[in-house]
């Protein structure tokens, strides 16, 4: 049996993290969260995760900011992008640096998880 893959979830939405996150682990993940990058980054530095998943807007750093440095931390770590607030330079720069989906808020749940499957 193989190992189970790991996922850092970054929104600076508490609830909206709890949720989600307990969902996903209903699924079978181990999820660890992160309400901005000043949380997120310690994690990354500690742990190896398969998949980031993060929203743009956070206090800080932004999430595409954050995907950049956790990839200077740990090459090659894919991520997935979700907002409330899609615009075009974040789909621009999420394309940039090779993010693997930039999904729309409120988010369907179940085309999360096959996003996450895909992904890993």
């Amino acid at each position: 049996m193989g190992q189970i893959p790991s996922i850092l979830l970054v929104d600076d939405e508490e609830e909206f993290v709890l949720m989600l996150a307990s969902y996903i682990r209903s699924h079978g993940f181990e999820v660890e969260t992160a309400l901005d990058a000043s949380q997120a980054l310690p994690l990354i530095d500690e742990n190896t995760f398969d998949l980031i998943i993060t929203d743009i807007n956070l206090p800080g750093m932004n999430g595409i900011e954050l995907i950049k440095k956790s990839r200077e931390k740990k090459t090659g770590i894919p991520a997935i992008v979700i907002t409330a607030y899609p615009a075009q330079w974040s789909q621009e720069e999420a394309c940039k640096i090779g993010v693997l989906e930039y999904m729309v808020k409120p988010l369907d749940p179940e085309e999360l998880i096959r996003v996450i499957n895909r992904s890993l």
